[in-house]
């Protein structure tokens, strides 16, 4: 399985979606043995000048950025030395920028993409929301993305069967390549509820928590606009705890925000906090923290948009709300107090259980491998 992340470490979305769709392949009945191939670690400014270095190759190249970004001569040695040593029923490739490794493999070989997002979808909201006005680096962004457009949608087609997060992906999928065999498995999670504060129905404070990778411009752009908008219109009895690598910078110091850093135990966070908030606009694939929140029974309030391609319904702990006034007003309320009391629904978690996934994954794979 060659991968965009590293499934031992606990840094995003990603992360978490991997660990899940491996375990669920390791356990019976398919009790699958998994070979990764990851990337190499690099540090922070490694990857940023790397970022600049693969637009600036891609333009000879002819590659998307992306795609030469996440270039490695290594693993794909690695990948040709494992198929060329056993035989593998089938190759998972674990991202969409892995796209670039098609052409170089055996033909003929079973495989998978497992797509944590649309890439020029993704691609094309974040050149927005960074330079909302036309210039030379926009033009330039938009030129790579034209190649990625074209460089996915054609390396979906030619590895013929997609594994999305999210339903509207899928949907984007079948319309615009009806060939590709397309199906949706969202993040998985085991569904124990989680140890919550003891002071939920007595407190008169209010503890809300976002759990996020702060380095991720989406979160980025989220964070600032509830600390921007929402936050300094808060009564003084709501404290905001931000948990994840990046959060340390992701705010100036207030007496009512807590910024915890990387945690590497999650029950910290469900421990601490009455409700979990998700303040997206932008992005890809599905916000994998707001399901994370819901399967271990923490309520949570979200803009709309966090909610995009998942299968949950209405349910009384997951309030959507998308202006700042109307989480102004919602936090502000008694609503809120009597919501941090509430879990979501088994209904809204059975959503995300393994094994409600597993007959429909074992049939997909059969179909796969045996084709």
């Amino acid at each position: 399985m060659p991968s965009i992340v590293d499934p031992r470490s606990q840094l995003g979305g990603a992360w978490t979606v991997t660990r899940g769709i491996m375990k669920l392949l390791s356990a019976p009945p398919l009790n699958a043995e998994i070979i990764s191939v990851m990337p190499s670690e690099m540090s922070w400014t490694t990857h940023r000048a790397r970022r600049y270095v693969a637009l600036a190759q891609s333009l000879v190249s002819g590659l998307p950025a992306k795609f030469q970004f996440q270039y490695s001569r290594q693993m794909l040695d690695t990948v040709r030395r494992h198929l060329a040593d056993q035989h593998f029923n089938l190759l998972l490739l674990n991202g969409s920028d892995l796209l670039w490794m098609l052409p170089h493999l055996p033909q003929g070989t079973a495989t998978l993409l497992i797509a944590h997002n649309i890439e020029h979808l993704l691609y094309a909201d974040q050149i927005q929301v960074m330079y909302p006005r036309q210039g030379l680096r926009k033009t330039l962004l938009l030129r790579d993305h034209a190649r990625l457009c074209h460089h996915e949608l054609e390396g979906l087609r030619a590895v013929g069967n997609v594994m999305c997060l999210s339903t509207q992906d899928e949907a984007y999928v079948h319309r615009e390549c009806p060939e590709v065999n397309c199906v949706t498995i969202p993040p998985l999670f085991d569904g124990t509820p989680a140890a919550r504060p003891a002071d939920l129905e007595t407190a008169s404070r209010l503890e809300i928590g976002m759990l996020a990778n702060f380095g991720w411009w989406p979160v980025q752009q989220g964070v600032r606009w509830f600390l921007d908008e929402v936050f300094p219109q808060l009564h003084a009895n709501i404290r905001l705890h931000l948990f994840g690598k990046g959060s340390e910078d992701s705010a100036t110091e207030h007496p009512r925000v807590v910024k915890h850093g990387y945690i590497s135990e999650l029950d910290t966070v469900w421990s601490t906090c009455h409700l979990m908030i998700c303040p997206v606009f932008a992005g890809g694939g599905v916000s994998i923290k707001l399901v994370e929140a819901v399967c271990r029974g923490v309520p949570v309030i979200a803009t709309r948009y966090a909610m995009r391609g998942l299968p949950i319904d209405s349910d009384p702990a997951i309030v959507l709300r998308d202006t700042p006034a109307e989480w102004i007003e919602f936090l502000n309320s008694d609503d809120a107090l009597k919501v941090r009391q509430l879990s979501p629904s088994p209904r809204a978690i059975a959503h995300f259980l393994p094994k409600n996934h597993l007959d429909r994954l074992c049939h997909v794979l059969h179909d796969i491998i045996e084709k």
